[in-house]
């Protein structure tokens, strides 16, 4: 039988195996994934194997082994790799030819999964696995010889779900469950890509919108005399340089803060609360994985207070008065996360546990409030200075602010 009609993985029982994890020969009791003609384990070759009987041998077999092999390992794990987001202006400028440059807007990151729901029909697109984490849909598609069409890809863009494509081809057609779990969960590259995301889906429209008005833009300033063209061109140019400055700067100030010693970190956040280190310490406490933040725990918790306190500043300059800040866990997270030199990203993100702890202790002792799926900073601007804090009466620790 030829190399490339041996079949990785055996169907027994609902389930894929292994040559070596059933019975060897015809008694594995194993079934080809994709024709249903019984197999038979050749354990003892150099690269153990399923094979058909003489003359049975079946074109599909190894595509629909391992393709039914990786759908089986995401749901045993409950967890699903996701690939960088990241968005890349198809109508940006390109000078001298330059490819504009992606703007990354999510990492690679792996999820818990909540529900894995395997060849579901949705309308009319059967993805190969849909999955739920938390409150959200991912559609999964693995791809081994088939990949997503033009018409499929059409469908997944009206369904309006995000939707990533796993590229399996490179994939050594002898495989085990082991190389496919690392290509799936760990190994880098990954071989993924996102087919569809709102996001990207909105910076795309918002870019064309704003692409379009240039060119409205421009076909006006091409009517206008010379001077006024090159005043116009003047503005812009220098718009886009205090931008870049601005920008620059923003960056600069942030590698700058990342380079500081923990104590120093501590002093200047202490600085801009307004507190010694004695006041900071109620406000600071032990929470698991806290050491994947590299650094004494009063320092990067501090940071999140400085987070809460410039949010606070800032919606009650937008506002005029004050109000309770509304505060964006997500955004606070990615702030402190650029500050601090963070465990990587394979290592399950633990500091995020850190930090999710840190904030339910912010919750229990009544300096954050959630209500109605929205989470605020319910302390006076001038109470930052002296902080006392005060636990809410009972009952009330879950209710919004007034």
């Amino acid at each position: 039988m030829a190399t490339g009609l041996r079949v990785p993985f055996g169907w027994k029982d609902e389930r894929l195996w292994e040559p070596r994890q059933v019975p060897n020969g015809k008694a594995c009791g194993c079934v080809c994934p994709a024709c249903q003609r019984p197999l038979i384990a050749r354990q003892n070759h150099q690269t153990p194997h399923f094979a058909h009987a003489p003359g049975a041998d079946c074109a599909h077999a190894v595509e629909t082994a391992i393709h039914l092999a990786a759908k089986q390992l995401i749901a045993d794990r409950q967890a699903l790799r996701l690939p960088v987001l990241a968005f890349t202006n198809p109508y940006a400028r390109r000078p001298y030819g330059a490819e504009p440059k992606a703007e990354v807007i999510y990492i690679e990151r792996t999820i818990p999964l909540t529900a894995v729901r395997l060849e579901e029909w949705l309308g009319d697109i059967r993805p190969d696995i849909v999955v739920t984490s938390g409150g959200d849909t991912y559609l999964v598609e693995i791809a081994v010889t088939h990949f997503v069409d033009d018409a499929k890809q059409a469908k997944i863009d009206a369904r309006q779900v995000p939707t990533i494509e796993i590229d399996l081809r490179g994939l050594p057609r002898q495989t085990t469950f082991a190389e496919l779990a690392a290509v799936l969960f760990d190994r880098q590259p990954y071989p993924a890509a996102w087919r569809y995301h709102p996001q990207i889906a909105e910076l795309t429209a918002a870019a064309l919108q704003k692409a379009e008005i240039s060119r409205e833009i421009a076909a006006l300033a091409a009517q206008a005399q010379e001077e006024a063209e090159r005043q116009v061109a003047e503005a812009q140019r220098a718009k886009a340089a205090a931008e870049e400055a601005a920008l620059d700067a923003r960056l600069a100030k942030i590698r700058k803060y990342r380079k500081l010693e923990p104590d120093q970190k501590l002093a200047k956040n202490c600085r801009y609360l307004g507190l010694t280190p004695a006041q900071l310490r109620p406000l600071t406490t032990f929470v698991p994985w806290e050491n994947k933040w590299y650094c004494p725990r009063n320092v990067w918790q501090s940071a999140v207070l400085v987070y809460l306190a410039h949010e606070q500043a800032e919606q009650t300059k937008l506002i005029g008065r004050y109000l309770p800040a509304e505060i964006d866990l997500k955004l606070c997270q990615h702030w402190v996360e650029m500050r601090f030199p963070i465990a990587p990203a394979n290592d399950d993100d633990k500091h995020a546990v850190a930090f999710q702890k840190y904030i339910k202790f912010l919750l229990g002792i009544g300096l954050l409030w959630q209500g109605h799926g929205l989470t605020y900073l319910n302390i006076p601007p001038a109470a930052w200075a002296g902080m006392q804090v005060i636990k809410p009466p009972p009952g009330s620790a879950r209710q919004p602010p007034p």
